[in-house]
């Protein structure tokens, strides 16, 4: 089994660092050309694409939501970070900690102070702590619960309780900050312009739909890795400017308008070429899935999940969606994912729009002029998706590959706000999952489809399996060689029941101009350097 306490786990995880001037490779992915930010730099501005609005500032309600996650590394803080490596967790508002599957606690360090001048201390840790743990967020961070949250004057302990081995690698999550006392009235009253935080920024405008600008706080001495505001390089300010468009995007990272960005499409090819970019990309370990929704009367037969499944080719998707800079696997996880059980493959049938075809059939589906119809009527279902992560050809090739099976699509794709609305409140028969992350820790991913649903208190956007659930219980409570034969129960069961089809998983792309940074699930603006 390959080497499990020292890695991360993120939604949507990708390591990058971009200083590079000549071709390598990192944990994270591939680094080549373009200018290298010079140490001891000069302090300047720096410009980061958004690539669509953020929603709100409350980074325990993220989900579809990558503007607030970005916005949340430049304003708020954690307990624990990731390392250079990407694997390793180290200190960061904890100098150290000890850990069980049922139990953590962390020494906080002494000093910190927030926006507003007040102490972010093991008292402060703890009130942000159990604000969290009401948050539907907290499922996914920390497992099923109950969790009960203390502290002494200098340290702060979580009980889990339920084993959820996973929970120090999700406290280096951007959805587990530590928000200081001031700023939970202004998320219960969801204000998304201002913060009170003790991150490396703060906030000095903001203008949806259009920027955020972050100056920076002169006093963040604190952060992991050696990163402080008094480092050399560290921005002048921060501006985050949202370009949706991806030519836009492109266009001004050629023209210098724009610093960091990440891009996808058919603009990546001569971005590569141009060497006054460096380029890195990631591509995690975790895809992205067609989600069935449990409560559709026709999505409950196996057979229709089977024969959908078998009608959509996830190459070809693949290529719709991401121009061929992604990869497809048979599971959830990734081929190079710790514990991808490669036995899975073996429970997929190849693509063949006449098998399904007979397969719905065979559940009592009539193919009639093109049409699967039963009792005369057209089988039609919706399809979920978001702007802020798929693209509209990746709609468009489900629309055609389930019209050959006879099946009428319709899409509904929304902003980052309006997916994670209708994606809480179960409004959807198919769902496009933004659920792909680059940690290898299982349990990023599979609370989103197993456990309480959202109503419930829960993450669950896909099913009600109670044997998925028990297997998934003895795998958080499965240690060292263990966990890998209990995960791969998990995948073949998930799998064999056709309850998600695994899509693809997008090479993310990120391209920056004389800046260096660690990016953790995407740009991290703690860590960026002039």
């Amino acid at each position: 089994m390959k080497l499990k306490k020292t890695l991360p786990v993120l939604l949507l995880v990708v390591l990058l660092g971009v200083a590079a001037c000549t071709s390598s490779k990192s944990a994270g992915g591939t680094k080549s050309g373009g200018s290298s930010a010079k140490a001891g730099a000069k302090s300047s501005p720096v410009t980061v694409r958004l690539s669509g609005d953020w929603t709100n500032l409350n980074p325990y309600d993220t989900a579809g939501n990558i503007g607030t996650d970005i916005i949340a590394s430049g304003v708020f803080d954690r307990l624990v970070a990731l390392g250079p490596d990407g694997k390793t967790v180290v200190p960061y508002l904890a100098t150290k900690w000890t850990e069980s599957a049922t139990d953590l606690t962390f020494t906080i360090r002494d000093g910190v102070k927030c926006s507003d001048g007040s102490a972010l201390d093991a008292a402060a840790a703890a009130t942000s702590l159990k604000f969290m743990i009401t948050q539907p967020e907290s499922k996914l961070l920390l497992g099923n619960g109950p969790y009960t949250v203390t502290n002494d004057a200098s340290s702060v302990s979580i009980k889990l309780g339920s084993a959820y081995s996973d929970a120090l690698y999700k406290l280096t999550d951007l959805h587990a900050s530590i928000v200081c006392p001031a700023e939970i009235p202004l998320l219960k009253a969801k204000n998304s312009t201002t913060a009170i935080g003790s991150g490396p920024y703060t906030i000095t405008q903001a203008v949806h739909n259009d920027h955020i600008t972050l100056a920076p706080n002169k006093n963040w001495t604190w952060g992991p890795n050696g990163e402080s505001a008094q480092k050399p390089g560290f921005p002048s300010k921060v501006t985050l400017q949202v370009i949706t468009d991806e030519s836009t995007a492109a266009n001004e990272l050629l023209s210098g308008q724009v610093d960091v960005a990440p891009i996808s499409g058919p603009d990546v090819a001569r971005l590569i070429g141009d060497k006054s970019l460096s380029h890195s990309t990631f591509g995690g370990q975790y895809l992205s899935p067609l989600v069935f929704n449990p409560t559709n009367d026709v999505l409950k037969d196996l057979a229709v999940r089977q024969a959908i499944s078998q009608a959509i080719d996830t190459k070809s998707f693949m290529q719709a969606d991401t121009g061929g800079y992604g990869v497809t696997s048979p599971s959830f996880f990734a081929p190079d994912a710790t514990c991808y059980d490669p036995k899975v493959a073996s429970l997929v049938p190849p693509t063949d729009v006449g098998a399904a075809q007979k397969l719905m059939e065979s559940a009592g589906y009539t193919l009639s002029g093109g049409k699967m119809e039963k009792d005369g009527k057209q089988v039609t279902l919706n399809l979920l998706t978001t702007t802020a992560y798929f693209g509209s050809a990746s709609a468009e090739y489900l629309v055609e590959a389930l019209g050959k099976l006879g099946i009428a699509l319709k899409v509904t794709s929304l902003d980052a706000s309006g997916y994670s609305g209708a994606l809480v409140k179960g409004n959807f028969d198919l769902l496009l999952g933004l659920l792909s992350g680059g940690g290898p820790a299982p349990g990023d991913y599979i609370l989103y489809m197993t456990g309480p649903n959202f109503t419930a208190g829960g993450a669950n956007t896909a099913y009600d399996d109670p044997e998925v659930d028990t297997l998934v219980k003895a795998a958080f409570a499965a240690t060292g060689d263990q966990q890998c034969p209990a995960w791969a129960a998990v995948q073949q069961k998930v799998i064999a029941n056709r309850d998600v089809l695994p899509m693809d998983q997008q090479i993310k792309q990120f391209f920056t101009r004389d800046v260096a940074m660690q990016t953790l699930t995407m740009v991290h603006l703690d860590t960026l350097t002039r």
